[in-house]
């Protein structure tokens, strides 16, 4: 289990956002039996799993917030970041992002000063 503590600072915010959190696998493999790559081990970095919306930044006010999120079974902690990021809600643009190694870590516990 991953948990994580958020904060942003959204003084300077002029819209409404989301924030979105990711667990990325920072290296991972992969055997192609078939196709144009058939036969070849293809490496991967930063591999994304699943987005969490953590929450939503109003414009102009600060968020604070907690994150639990299952790691699934096998993961090691030290191949693994964890992501956090705010989306405009209207245009989509990404205001900002913050990322975390969870090796260090041993994915209990991270803790962000801000992700702008």
């Amino acid at each position: 289990m991953l948990r994580a503590h958020i904060d942003i600072d959204g003084a300077t915010e002029k819209h409404n956002s989301d924030i979105y959190a990711v667990i990325a696998i920072k290296h991972a493999e992969s055997q192609v039996l078939h196709g144009e790559n058939g036969g070849r081990r293809l490496q991967h970095v930063s591999v994304a799993q699943e987005p969490i919306r953590v929450g939503k930044l109003e414009r102009g006010k600060p968020f604070s917030g907690d994150l639990k999120a299952k790691l699934n079974p096998g993961m090691d902690p030290a191949n693994l970041r964890l992501v956090v990021f705010v989306q405009e809600q209207d245009s989509g643009s990404v205001d900002g992002a913050a990322v975390q190694e969870l090796g260090a870590l041993h994915a209990q516990t991270s803790s962000y000063a801000g992700v702008r």
